[in-house]
C-alpha cells in the first residue's frame, strides 16, 4: 500500500476537510519519486508526503484528515505537526487580525510626542536665551501653534477621510509629520536672530499639526472601523481600540520626556542647541515607521460597505441625528483637552519652579519623565476596564476621581513643593485619571474629531499671580478639577453608552433613516465593487535625471559663490562622480533584491533612500560652514543617493518592462509604452532640472545662490513623495508572479552559460553611452559658460542649458514611436549613427559656432536628442527584455551598472581628454571632446550590428518559455528536462483549489 500512487486531485475531491488558504506559491512536490505530475507517493518511514508538510507550513490555518491510504506512522506524523501548527496558527491569526488596528492608531504617537516634546524644548530654549523670549511670547506661540494646526488638519481630514478614504489621510499625515518634524529641528532666523527663529518654529509646528490632526478623522476612525471587523472577539473591540489610540499617545508623552533627558546625558550643557533640534527631529522616525507599516493596509471592512465616497452625503440629514450627540462628544473633548494639554505643557516650568531654578536640568528632565510614566497605568488600564463597564460609565469614573485628585493637590500645593516626589506622585495621579476616563472613551464615543482645542491656560496662570507664585500654579488645579467635574456631569445626562459591534447597527439604523427620508440605500458604495486599479508602473527615472542635471548648474552656481576655492576640494571631478559610485553600488544590490524579494520592495525602498537623501543634501553643511566639510558631507549624502536611484534601474524598469507585455497592451505599443515609462521619464527630469534653478534665480536673484542650490538639490524629493505614493496600491507585474525564482536557489552556472554573450554586448554598448552622454549633460553649463563669457548673467547661462536640454525630448518621444516599428536594434543604430555625424559636423565646426550661440544650442541638443533616440531608448528596452523573468533584475543591474561605470570613467576622462586637447579656455580643448565622442559613438554601433540579438513583441513570455528547458539548457538533465525546467515547474503547479 505505501508503493501506491494516489492523485492530489482525487483526494482533495474526497476530502472536503481539506481546507487551506495560502498566502504565498508553494512548490508542488508530488511527482518527485517518478509518479505522475500531480501523484504522490506516501513515503512513511523516512519523511511526511511533502504536498501535506507545505500545507503545514504555508497554510493560515489547517484542518484536515489524513487519507486512509497513508501508513498509521505518517498520519501520526501529520496530526501532531497539525496539533502543533494549531496552537501557532491561532497567534498568528490573532496578531494579524488585530495588527491593521495598531497600524491605524499607532501614528498618534506623534501626537503625544509633538506636544510633549516642546514642553522640555520650552525649558531648554529659556535656558538658552534666558529672558530674550519674553517679548516674542514664545511660550504661549509655540506651544498653541501645534493646536491650531491640529485644528486644520482634523476638519480637512475629516471630510478627506470619508470622500477619499481613511488610507489616503493616514499616508498624506505621516508624510506631513515627518517632513515638518525634520524641518522644525532645522529651523533658524535670518543672520541667526532669534525672532526669525520663533517665526520659522511656530510656523513648521502648525503645519505639523496639520498631520498630527489628520490622524484623528483618519487613524482613529480606521482602528475602531476595524476593531469591529469578524475575527475581533466582542468583549476587546473597545480595549483595542484604547490601547491603539489613547495608548499611543500616552507613550509619545513617555518617549518625548524621555529623548530630551538622554540627549542632555550625550550633549552636556554646554551644547544645548544640538539637545532640542534632535529632540524635535526624532519625531521624524515614528513617522517614518509607521507610514512603512500601512503601505499594504487595505480600507477597512466598514468603510468599504457602507461609505458615501461615490455620492453626495446629505448634510442635512446626517446633521439632523446628530447634532446632539456630536455636541456633547464634542464639549467633553473639548473640555478634557483643555485640561490635559497645558499640564502636560507647563509640567516643566511647574516642576522648574518647586525644584529652583538652580537646581541641575537633568533633575527637571528626570522628573518629567516621572510625571509622564503615570500615564500609562491610566490608559492601559481603562482600556482592559472599558469593554465591561462601557465607555460611558469608565468615562464618569475617571472624571470624578480627576476631579477629587485635582481638589486634593489645589489645597495641598504649598505643603507639596517642600516634597517633590509626594508632588510628583499625585500630579502623575491626576494625569493617569485622566487617560483611564476621558482619555479613551472621548475615541471611543467620538466617530471623528471635532474637538477646538482653545488653550487658554497661560492666562489663568497670570491672573492667578503667575507662575512664580504658589498660588498662579495651585489655580490651574481649581479650574482643572471643576472642569472635570463639569464634563462628568455632561457625560451623565447627554451621552450614550455604546456597545460591541454598534458600527455596524448604526450604519444599519442609519441606512433605514435615509430610506424614511428619501434617500435609497444606492447612495453607498459597495467597496468589493469600488477597488482602485493598481497604478500604472512608471518608473522614477525623473528623479534620476533631475539630480545628474542638477550637478552641472551647481557646478556654475557654486563657482559664483565660492569663486575658486572649489579647486583645491577638485569639487566638480568628486560630487559629480559620487552619485554614479552609489548608483553602481543600487544597481548590483537592488537587482538581486528585485529577483528574490520583488519588484514593488525594491521600487518602495528606492523611494524612500531618495526622499530622505534629496533633503539631506539640500541641508548639506561642514563643520563652522567650512567649505571642505559642505563638499564631504554633500559628497556622502550624493553617494546615498546614488543607491535609490540605482535601485530604480533592475526595480522600476525591469517592472515597466514586463508591465509592457501584459493582456491589455497592444503588441504594437510594448516597446514605445516602456521607453516613453523609462527614457522620457529620464529626459523629462533633465529639462526640469534645468527649468528649476533658473527660476529660483529668478526669484531669489544672484545675491541669494545659497538658496538656489539648496532648493534645486531639495526639491528632488517632491517627485520622488508623488512616485511613492502612486506605488502604493501596486502589485508585482504578472510574468514575475509567473515565472520568478522568488523561493529557490537561481542556477547561476546555467544563467551564465545562457546569457554571458548578450550581457557582455549590452553591458559595453550601455558603457559607452554613458561615457559619453553623462560627462556630456554635467559639464554643458561650463561649456556655455565658456562660450557667452564668464561676464554674462547667470540667468543666460542657465536660461541656454534650459534650451539645450529640451532638444532631448523629441529624440526619446520620437525614438519611443518608431521602436516597435525598426525594433531596438535597429532603432539603436538609426540613433548612433545619426549622433556620429552630427558630433563630427560640431568638432569641425566649433569656432564658427562659438560665435553663433544659437547655433551650438541647436547642434549640441541635436547630438543630445538622437542619443535619446537611440541608445536612451534602446538601452533600456534590449536590458530589459533579452533575460528571463527569474534572472532579469540582476541581468539589468549589471548592464545598467556598466552604463554608470562608463559615465563614472566619464565624468573624471572628459576633464583629461579637454586639457590635452588644449584645456577648456580654448576652442580646440572643448571640440576634441565632440571628436573622442563621436568616434566613441561609432565604436557602439559596430558593436551593436554585431552582437546585439533583436527582440519582438511578447519577448518575455517566449525567452521565459525558452529558459525554462526547451532551448539550451535542456541537456543538463539525463532525462532530458532541465534545472531551469524543473524549478520553474515545481514553482508553478499548485492544485488550483489550494490557492
Amino acid at each position: 500500500m505505501d508503493n501506491d500512487y494516489f492523485s492530489i486531485d482525487a483526494i482533495l475531491a474526497e476530502n472536503q476537510k481539506v481546507q487551506c488558504k495560502f498566502k504565498q506559491r508553494i512548490p508542488d512536490m508530488g511527482h518527485l519519486s517518478g509518479g505522475s505530475e500531480r501523484d504522490i507517493l506516501p513515503q512513511s518511514r523516512h519523511q511526511l508526503p511533502m504536498w501535506l508538510a507545505y500545507i503545514v507550513i504555508y497554510s493560515d490555518w489547517v484542518d484536515f484528515d489524513i487519507p486512509q491510504a497513508f501508513s498509521n506512522k505518517s498520519a501520526r506524523g501529520v496530526a501532531a505537526i497539525s496539533q502543533s501548527m494549531a496552537t501557532r496558527t491561532g497567534l498568528r491569526q490573532k496578531i494579524k487580525s488585530i495588527s491593521p488596528i495598531f497600524a491605524c492608531g499607532t501614528a498618534l504617537f506623534s501626537d503625544g510626542y509633538a506636544n510633549g516634546v516642546i514642553s522640555d524644548v520650552n525649558l531648554i530654549l529659556n535656558r538658552i536665551y534666558d529672558n530674550e523670549l519674553t517679548k516674542h511670547k514664545y511660550t504661549n506661540v509655540i506651544s498653541s501653534l501645534v493646536f491650531a494646526g491640529t485644528f486644520v488638519g482634523m476638519i480637512l481630514f475629516g471630510w478627506l477621510s470619508d470622500k477619499v478614504g481613511r488610507k489616503f489621510g493616514m499616508m498624506t499625515a505621516s508624510w506631513i509629520v515627518a517632513f515638518f518634524s525634520l524641518l522644525s529641528a532645522a529651523s533658524s532666523g535670518a543672520n541667526h536672530s532669534l525672532g526669525g527663529l520663533v517665526a520659522m518654529l511656530s510656523v513648521c509646528r502648525f503645519c505639523l499639526g496639520i498631520g498630527v490632526g489628520a490622524e484623528y478623522p483618519c487613524g482613529s476612525v480606521a482602528a475602531s472601523e476595524r476593531s469591529e471587523e469578524r475575527d475581533i472577539a466582542k468583549m476587546a473591540q473597545h480595549r483595542w481600540v484604547g490601547l491603539a489610540t489613547n495608548s499611543t499617545i500616552d507613550f509619545g508623552f513617555v518617549i518625548a520626556t524621555f529623548v530630551p533627558l538622554v540627549l542632555f546625558w550625550i550633549f552636556g550643557e554646554n551644547h544645548l542647541r544640538a539637545v532640542w533640534r534632535m529632540s524635535l527631529g526624532l519625531g521624524f522616525v515614528p513617522a517614518l515607521a509607521v507610514l512603512l507599516w500601512r503601505i499594504g493596509m487595505k480600507e477597512p471592512e466598514r468603510y468599504q460597505k457602507d461609505s458615501m465616497k461615490h455620492t453626495k452625503i446629505p448634510y442635512s440629514l446626517v446633521i439632523r441625528r446628530y447634532w446632539k450627540s456630536l455636541a456633547a462628544v464634542s464639549f467633553v473633548w473639548c473640555l478634557y483637552d483643555f485640561i490635559v494639554y497645558p499640564f502636560s505643557i507647563y509640567s516643566g516650568i511647574v516642576i522648574d519652579n518647586i525644584t529652583g531654578g538652580s537646581d541641575s536640568l537633568t533633575v527637571i528632565l528626570g522628573w518629567n519623565v516621572i510625571i509622564n510614566l503615570f500615564y500609562m497605568p491610566g490608559t492601559i488600564g481603562g482600556s482592559f476596564v472599558v469593554d465591561y463597564l462601557g465607555p460611558k460609565w469608565t468615562l464618569i469614573t475617571g472624571l470624578v476621581s480627576q476631579a477629587i485628585i485635582g481638589f486634593i493637590m489645589s489645597g495641598l500645593y504649598e505643603t507639596l513643593t517642600k516634597h517633590i516626589a509626594a508632588f510628583a506622585v499625585l500630579y502623575g495621579i491626576f494625569l493617569s485619571l485622566g487617560e483611564l476616563g476621558p482619555g479613551i472613551c472621548t475615541f471611543l464615543l467620538a466617530s471623528k474629531s471635532c474637538s477646538t482645542a482653545v488653550r487658554a491656560f497661560p492666562a489663568i496662570i497670570e491672573d492667578f499671580g503667575g507662575s512664580s507664585s504658589p498660588k498662579g500654579n495651585t489655580g490651574p488645579f481649581w479650574v482643572g478639577s471643576a472642569l472635570a467635574l463639569l464634563s462628568a456631569l455632561v457625560t451623565f445626562f447627554f451621552i450614550k453608552p455604546i456597545h460591541a459591534d454598534g458600527m455596524a447597527e448604526e450604519d444599519a439604523l442609519f441606512r433605514e433613516y435615509l430610506e424614511q427620508n428619501g434617500c435609497g440605500t444606492a447612495l453607498f458604495s459597495d467597496g468589493y465593487a469600488n477597488q482602485v486599479v493598481s497604478a500604472v508602473n512608471l518608473s522614477e527615472y525623473l528623479l534620476q535625471s533631475h539630480w545628474n542635471l542638477i550637478l552641472m548648474m551647481l557646478d556654475v552656481v557654486l563657482n559664483r559663490i565660492y569663486d575658486n576655492a572649489l579647486t583645491k576640494h577638485k569639487y566638480t571631478n568628486l560630487i559629480s562622480s559620487f552619485v554614479f559610485a552609489g548608483t553602481v553600488v543600487g544597481m548590483l544590490l537592488f537587482g538581486w533584491l528585485s529577483d528574490k524579494i520583488g519588484r514593488k520592495f525594491g521600487m518602495m525602498a528606492a523611494s524612500w533612500i531618495v526622499i530622505f537623501f534629496s533633503l539631506l543634501c539640500a541641508a548639506s553643511s561642514g563643520a563652522n560652514h567650512s567649505l571642505g566639510g559642505l563638499v564631504a558631507m554633500l559628497s556622502v549624502c550624493r553617494f546615498c543617493l546614488g543607491i535609490g536611484v540605482g535601485a530604480e534601474y533592475p526595480c522600476g524598469s525591469v517592472a515597466a518592462s514586463e508591465r509592457s507585455e501584459e493582456r491589455d497592451i497592444g503588441k504594437k505599443s510594448q516597446h514605445r509604452w516602456v521607453a516613453l515609462a523609462t527614457n522620457t521619464m529620464i529626459t523629462s527630469g533633465f529639462v526640469m532640472a534645468s527649468f528649476v534653478p533658473l527660476v529660483l534665480v529668478w526669484i531669489f536673484g544672484e545675491n541669494h545662490l545659497r538658496a538656489v542650490w539648496r532648493m534645486s538639490l531639495g526639491l528632488g524629493a517632491v517627485p520622488a513623495l508623488a512616485v511613492l505614493l502612486w506605488r502604493v496600491g501596486m502589485k508585482e507585474p504578472e510574468r514575475y508572479q509567473t515565472d520568478s525564482m522568488k523561493y529557490t536557489k537561481i542556477p547561476y552556472s546555467l544563467v551564465i552559460r545562457r546569457y554571458w554573450k548578450s550581457l557582455l554586448a549590452n553591458a559595453v554598448v550601455w558603457c559607452l553611452f554613458d561615457f559619453i552622454v553623462y560627462p556630456f549633460n554635467i559639464y554643458s553649463a561650463t561649456v556655455i559658460n565658456n562660450i557667452t563669457g564668464n561676464s554674462d548673467s547667470l540667468t543666460v547661462i542657465l536660461g541656454w542649458n534650459v534650451v539645450i536640454t529640451l532638444f532631448t525630448m523629441p529624440g526619446t518621444i520620437g525614438g519611443a514611436f518608431i521602436l516597435d516599428y525598426l525594433g531596438p536594434k535597429n532603432t539603436l543604430l538609426l540613433g548612433l549613427a545619426a549622433q556620429a555625424v552630427v558630433g563630427f559636423i560640431v568638432s569641425a565646426l566649433y569656432k564658427t559656432l562659438t560665435k553663433h550661440i544659437a547655433a551650438f544650442a541647436v547642434l549640441y541638443g541635436v547630438f543630445q536628442s538622437l542619443s535619446a533616440l537611440g541608445p536612451g531608448n534602446c538601452t533600456i528596452v534590449l536590458s530589459a527584455k533579452t533575460s528571463a523573468t527569474a534572472v532579469r533584475g540582476q541581468y539589468y543591474g549589471v548592464a545598467a551598472a556598466a552604463g554608470k561605470v562608463g559615465a563614472f570613467v566619464g565624468t573624471w576622462v572628459f576633464p583629461v581628454i579637454i586639457n590635452d586637447f588644449g584645456g577648456s579656455s580654448t576652442a580646440r580643448g572643448n571640440s576634441g571632446q565632440f571628436w573622442v565622442a563621436s568616434g566613441i559613438v561609432v565604436v557602439n554601433a559596430i558593436i551593436t550590428f554585431f552582437f546585439i540579438q533583436p527582440i519582438h513583441s511578447d519577448g518575455l513570455v517566449e525567452e521565459d518559455a525558452l529558459a525554462s528547458g526547451q532551448s539550451t539548457l535542456s541537456e543538463n538533465n539525463s532525462d532530458g528536462s532541465s534545472s531551469f525546467d524543473s524549478t520553474w515547474r515545481r514553482m508553478d503547479t499548485i492544485p488550483a483549489k489550494w490557492g
